[in-house]
């Protein structure tokens, strides 16, 4: 009797360790899920503000349309622009700054910032294709306008995650979704990086 109660004793050590080992593993493969989907929008979301950077030195603003900002970066250029200073000195202690602007050419934006060596396997065509959602789901694009106190008018964009697999950025109060830009700053910052 004592020998059957042993076995069946040691047999529900087993299982309950299993049971154990498992819910830890199944806890640690999540947060790694977790950890390699975020950097995977992240660098999405880098590859978008490099996108929208460019787009604006060239239009003057952003876009929020992803089909002109796909267009842009296959079939945009870039101007290739040097600047050149140069001081004056003046006869009161102060100086006289000349700056001439020349145009050298131009280059495509698919081959200066979404290059081979940068982006390797770049694809304008899934920009708008947040990772990990099996292609189901777009990242939110804003772009706008807005004025300030001081009168100046500045071009702000937000790109902001839709597909949120942490549980901490889907929190109340928590950290929100991954986005990069603001829509009330000027600013090409993700959250990310705070």
């Amino acid at each position: 009797m004592t020998r059957i109660f042993t076995i069946l004793l040691f047999a529900v050590a087993l299982g309950l360790g299993y049971f154990l080992f498992n819910s830890i593993k199944t806890d640690i493969d999540m947060e790694e899920k977790i950890t390699q989907t975020e950097a995977r929008v992240i660098r999405k979301l880098m590859m978008i503000r490099d996108a929208q950077i460019a787009y604006q030195s060239v239009h003057g603003r952003y876009t929020d349309n992803w089909d002109s900002l796909k267009n842009f970066i296959k079939n945009g250029v870039i101007y290739n622009v040097q600047k050149r200073e140069q001081v004056i000195p003046m006869a009161y202690g102060r100086d006289s700054v000349i700056v001439n602007y020349d145009t050298l050419g131009t280059v495509s934006v698919q081959d200066s910032i979404f290059n081979e060596r940068k982006y390797p396997n770049f694809s304008a065509e899934d920009l708008e294709i947040v990772p990990g959602s099996n292609g189901e789901k777009e990242f939110e694009l804003y772009a706008n306008e807005i004025g300030k106190k001081t009168g100046a008018v500045i071009s702000v964009f937000e790109v902001k995650d839709t597909h949120v697999i942490n549980p901490e950025r889907r929190k109340e109060g928590g950290k929100g979704p991954l986005r990069v830009g603001s829509r009330d700053e000027a600013s090409t910052q993700g959250n990310w990086e705070f």
